[in-house]
């Protein structure tokens, strides 16, 4: 079993991918992954790490559309707050990414307190 197979399993999502979470995104499903997220009890850390990109990228994707609502945008920067110590490798790979550069995920990051 590779390090993402259970929770792409769960999710219906391919289990393949370097970079699962990127890959893999999809704006329209970002509030039932970060449900599942908050409900999740990885096995491993890279679970976390995974969904976290997964989540980040989901949203980047929602905003450059304008699909994200507001309540949306508060569940996920809830989200980013309360688990953001489950993956701190996607929380400093996101954040050396700027707003300025046409990354407008910072912006969620900098809500929950995670960049100045």
């Amino acid at each position: 079993m590779n390090k993402v197979e259970r929770i792409a399993q769960a999710l219906g999502l391919p289990d393949s991918g370097q970079d699962w979470g990127i890959e893999h995104s999809d704006s329209s499903r970002l509030l039932e992954f970060v449900e599942f997220a908050e409900a999740l009890q990885p096995k491993n850390s890279w679970e976390m790490e995974a969904m976290a990109e997964l989540v980040l990228q989901s949203a980047e994707e929602a905003m450059e559309s304008g699909s994200m609502t507001e309540a949306v945008r508060q569940r996920v920067v809830g989200f980013l707050h309360v688990h953001g110590g489950a993956f701190p490798l996607a929380l400093a790979h996101w954040s050396a990414f700027d707003h300025s550069d046409g990354w407008l995920s910072k912006s969620l990051l900098r809500a929950a307190g995670h960049v100045a």
